[in-house]
């Protein structure tokens, strides 16, 4: 019996990160989070992902075993190749069949926890702790079930959650007993049980690099002197920003590193000057627009494409075409600058990379908690008892 309990006690743990609506909730950054908390506590995290979009299909794959990358996009998919390069430590699969995804990385590297990356709908898969994510914009969506409207199933299968995150609040006390009730919030207790908790976050800017520059360059809300030069790039190795930097370069990801830190610097110093141009493909691109305006910059035009937008020689000419068109207005093009830069998003950045150069940057987003906190603990009591894993075990 004692070495029943001690086998169980070894087997991992199993969470769904997912939601009910068709376009982006925020699951990459929550996976991100998560993923991050428990390799703090020294345990091996893998991600199983099905891998949309990208050359490689729907076999199975490793993406990144924890210490080096096997696949980048265009064969790795956007959203694992994000994940695998923002926390080095990460093993990432990919695959139609989560139990093959699975069954590989259990005999390859024995992960501790496992992360189901959209894996609400994956109902073969079992799982020790169920993720709901919702839009505070539009929480379900028309309110139809696809294909009459973007709902992936119906509001009432919350119930099947042990937790609703709730992003992209306008406020992060909205759940606060002072504030009065929000219509948003009521409308998503109508669908969960009294038990069900219900946490929210926000979108916040963590900052603006590219490749070549491991420190934030925005200015003049962020300071760049010389004595944080230092400072700036040791943060950003910490946090991930410029791991598989090295990797790009060799693939050609990553023109213009040559341009140093030195030269990020000074372009930090001026950016906020600069015109800018978005290019996103992701399925919140009004959101990115928006978050970009909220920093203050001066946006001159604008290319949104569809989620997983796979950017073609045409669409790289019509961007360059009006970037070049700033560079020789009026001397310089710019308030105060050199021309325009391009602005995109985390996960797009290593596509458009090798077109653009030192004129690009990605905006890096994260999701900032009302109460972390009291996510994780309520996350970590719920994974302590006995373990699903064992019904994928025999």
């Amino acid at each position: 019996m004692l070495e029943h309990a001690s086998a169980l006690s070894k087997l991992p743990k199993i969470i769904s990160v997912g939601n009910i609506t068709m376009g982006g909730t925020g699951k990459t950054p929550l996976t991100i989070t998560l993923a991050r908390h428990y390799i703090s506590q020294g345990k091996r995290v893998c991600i199983l992902s099905r891998g949309y979009r990208g050359k490689l299909g729907y076999d199975t794959h490793v993406i990144a075993d924890g210490s080096k990358l096997h696949h980048t996009p265009p064969h790795a998919a956007d959203e694992p190749f994000m994940m695998a390069t923002e926390v080095p430590d990460l093993m990432v699969v990919t695959g139609k069949n989560r139990r093959a995804s699975y069954t590989l990385a259990m005999a390859r590297f024995a992960p501790d926890v496992f992360i189901l990356d959209d894996g609400f709908q994956h109902r073969r898969m079992p799982r020790d702790y169920n993720i709901v994510i919702l839009s505070y914009d539009r929480p379900f969506a028309n309110g139809r079930v696809f294909p009459l409207g973007t709902l992936r199933q119906s509001p009432k299968s919350l119930r099947n959650a042990d937790a609703i995150v709730v992003t992209g609040v306008p406020r992060l006390d909205i759940l606060a007993p002072s504030s009065s009730i929000d219509p948003t919030i009521a409308r998503i207790r109508e669908y969960v049980t009294d038990g069900q908790p219900i946490f929210v976050a926000r979108y916040g800017v963590v900052g603006i690099y590219r490749a070549s520059d491991t420190s934030d360059l925005r200015s003049p809300a962020v300071a760049i002197g010389s004595s944080g030069v230092a400072d700036g790039v040791a943060d950003g190795v910490a946090d991930g920003v410029a791991d598989g930097v090295a990797d790009g370069v060799a693939d050609g990801v990553a023109d213009g590193v040559a341009d140093g830190v030195a030269d990020g610097v000074a372009d930090g110093v001026a950016l906020h000057d600069r015109r800018v141009i978005l290019v996103s493909a992701i399925a919140g691109n009004d959101r990115f627009s928006r978050t970009v305006e909220g920093l203050g910059y001066d946006i001159v035009a604008r290319f949104p494409f569809r989620d997983h937008h796979p950017y073609k020689l045409s669409d790289i000419q019509r961007i360059q075409g009006v970037a070049d068109g700033y560079a020789g207005n009026g001397g310089d093009g710019s308030n105060g600058g050199d021309g325009a830069v391009i602005f995109t998003t985390q996960k797009d950045y290593v596509k458009l990379a090798p077109w653009f150069g030192s004129q690009l940057y990605y905006v890096k987003v994260d999701l900032e908690f009302d109460n972390l906190p009291g996510f994780l603990s309520h996350l970590d009591t719920t994974l302590a008892g006995s373990s699903v894993a064992s019904a994928l075990s025999g």
